[in-house]
């Protein structure tokens, strides 16, 4: 993975504390001759964006300092020009995430065809 100050606005950012989630999307990002960066929490997500504004995001529910749905709101608000992808283990959030704006949302466990076909209609859109 590339730091995140290396890349161009092409990145596509995960954010998502665990480690082989942040890893599996990337080798399937870079797979698409896309440039992917991750970090693991929000605090560090708000920094990577301050740096390079990423053209599509990864973003679980779940993390260690924060709420996705909460930050969605803050990404929508002050970054409206960015797609958010809701990842989750629960189906439950995918109508608030869609209420607020996210791009698409995507289960956990989720396929290599599904992160592939948001990759292929998001970027192409962005």
């Amino acid at each position: 993975m590339e730091s995140i100050d290396s890349l161009e606005n092409s990145v596509v950012l995960v954010i998502d504390d665990e480690k082989e989630t942040c890893i599996l999307l990337a080798a399937i990002i870079h797979k698409n001759r896309l440039k992917a960066a991750y970090v693991h929490t929000l605090e560090d997500a708000v920094k990577s964006i301050s740096k390079v504004t990423p053209v599509l995001i990864f973003l679980d529910i779940n993390l260690p300092d924060g709420n996705g749905i909460d930050f969605l709101i803050h990404l929508s608000i002050h970054y409206p020009e960015i797609h958010v992808v809701i990842i989750s283990a629960f189906d439950s959030y995918k109508a608030k995430a869609e209420e607020l704006g996210a791009y698409a949302f995507l289960i956990k466990p989720f396929s290599k065809e599904a992160v592939m076909d948001i990759l292929s209609t998001s970027v192409n859109h962005a």
